[in-house]
């Protein structure tokens, strides 16, 4: 997996409408951002970001098998992985948000703590 793919863009917000979930409510070591596009009209790789300072994030695909945006090195080895076990035992809840198939407040009581 390479983001960007050439089939699915991959843009960072203003493009998007964002949703965040604090360590409390996810179990993780970091903020979390979900988004959902604004454009419907083009393709996106599903994908969040962790906030792991006020100005950086690393960034994962929401998918069967996220993955980290490659060269992407912000989060230690361990809370990384973390962070795909959240992503992968939340994917349905974050993909039916992605696609806008549920709304925030659905999505906030869909969220399970890792």
């Amino acid at each position: 997996m390479i983001i960007p793919r050439n089939d699915k863009p991959y843009f960072y917000p203003p493009f998007f409408d964002i949703s965040c979930f604090w360590q409390e409510s996810t179990g993780l070591s970091h903020k979390i951002r979900v988004y959902i596009p604004f454009e419907t009209t083009m393709t996106f790789t599903p994908f969040l970001g962790v906030m792991v300072n006020r100005k950086q994030f690393e960034y994962f695909t929401i998918e069967d098998n996220p993955m980290r945006k490659p060269n992407a090195k912000l989060l230690s080895d361990e809370d990384a992985e973390s962070v795909i076990a959240w992503i992968k035992l939340n994917r349905v809840a974050l993909l039916q948000h992605w696609y806008q198939e549920i709304g925030t407040g659905t999505l906030c009581f869909s969220l399970k703590k890792i």
